[in-house]
């Protein structure tokens, strides 16, 4: 029953005693009629508040059906808002992804939910860009000979990105027409902090235990021990790179002063790695002061003689050639790089070459660039030796 028929009831009700009351005229008469009209006019003024609050809430009632009915014929018309233009908001960061539907839709969404992720990290980066290229140039990352960088860009590969686990999907769409698949992703700034600040004190507490060990004895022992750190310490620096993206602030996340003296020391042990030469036959041992000098310039501690911790056993193999008064020269080595006990770490074959009308500067030209090749395969021959295990996400 609608609002206006009950007060037509209701008032039927009040009316009619008092329409009765009239017929007497009696003062108890006159008193029941004024209680009644008494009573007649709060049940009025209940009866039009009660009407009052029914407009309201039909008001609302038809505002959200309008509501509804808009939101619904804009779906209908075109693209939802967030397609063009996504929300704004300082505690999340949100991103727009899209992706043509081929054959599968459940495909092309995921598709396109990879891409609002790509999405968030870009709109991130833009405001931390400078300010995480300024504090990286002051991380000590590398050591002073080719083997310590090349062992360290070697520790970067076998790391797995750092993804932010804190992306949540808002919203989704599928343009039938255009047959494009639309996603609204988020992040949630605070959860995500949160999340990789757990995950750099986890970082911190395993390389702890690792600076803790106690390292004596040869080199390469040494490093045995404390070599795990590498793989950590990069993706400590991964996790770092993401919080300031995260957080937007200039919040400082340096490394801390135990763990640094950690880093530097391995890079210490790498770069003081005594190399000695062992030439197996007297045509090599002719050239042995040739390559010693550029393993030299590549940083490398080389000697001929001595205790060692690396030997580089090698055959190595110089082929003279001239045309038109140009002096071209192939330099070729077999290689054998034991540690100091004699046990085989890597064999392989290297060649190098150079040309120059001096032919004293071609064969030292093919010599460097076969101890620069020499150099590189000689950090892969100590990466592989200390069995380091790829760091994955955590």
């Amino acid at each position: 029953m609608r609002v206006k028929d009950k007060i037509l009831v209701l008032s039927l009700c009040i009316l009619f005693p008092m329409f009765i009351g009239c017929a007497s005229n009696t003062p108890s008469g006159e008193n029941k009629i004024r209680s009644q009209e008494s009573v007649a006019q709060q049940a009025h003024q209940e009866m039009q508040e009660s009407f009052d609050s029914d407009e309201e809430s039909d008001q609302l009632d038809m505002d959200y059906e309008n509501t509804t009915s808009r939101s619904f014929e804009q779906r209908e018309k075109g693209l939802p808002s967030w397609v063009t233009s996504p929300p704004s908001s300082s505690q999340y960061v949100y991103g727009v992804g899209s992706a043509k539907i081929r054959a599968d839709p459940a495909d092309a969404m995921s598709r396109a939910k990879d891409q609002a992720r790509t999405e968030i990290l870009k709109r991130m980066e833009v405001t931390v860009v400078g300010r995480t290229r300024a504090r990286v140039s002051r991380q000590v990352k590398d050591g002073k000979s080719q083997v310590t960088r090349s062992i360290m860009d070697r520790v970067q590969t076998r790391v797995s990105e750092t993804r932010l686990r804190r992306v949540r999907p808002v919203d989704t769409y599928v343009d039938q027409k255009e047959d494009t698949a639309y996603a609204l992703l988020r992040l949630d700034r605070d959860a995500a902090e949160a999340d990789l600040v757990g995950q750099l004190e986890e970082i911190e507490g395993r390389l702890r235990e690792i600076a803790s060990r106690e390292t004596e004895g040869a080199r390469l022992k040494q490093l045995n021990l404390v070599m795990p750190a590498l793989p950590l310490l990069e993706k400590r620096h991964q996790i770092v790179k993401k919080l300031h993206m995260v957080n937007g602030k200039d919040a400082d996340f340096h490394l801390p002063a135990d763990l640094r003296r950690l880093q530097e020391r391995i890079a210490t042990l790498l770069d003081s790695l005594v190399v000695v030469l062992r030439p197996r036959n007297q045509e090599s041992e002719k050239l042995a002061a040739g390559l010693r000098k550029a393993l030299n310039n590549q940083g490398l501690r080389v000697r001929q003689k001595g205790r060692a911790d690396v030997l580089l056993r090698y055959d190595l193999d110089l082929r003279r050639i001239e045309r038109d008064g140009v002096q071209f020269v192939f330099a070729q080595g077999a290689i054998t790089v034991l540690n100091g006990k004699g046990d085989v770490l890597n064999e392989f074959q290297e060649k190098a070459k150079a040309a120059s009308q001096d032919s004293w500067l071609a064969r030292e030209r093919a010599l460097t660039g076969l101890a620069r090749v020499l150099g590189q395969k000689l950090a892969e021959s100590l990466f592989k030796s200390f069995e380091l295990n790829p760091v994955g996400t955590f």
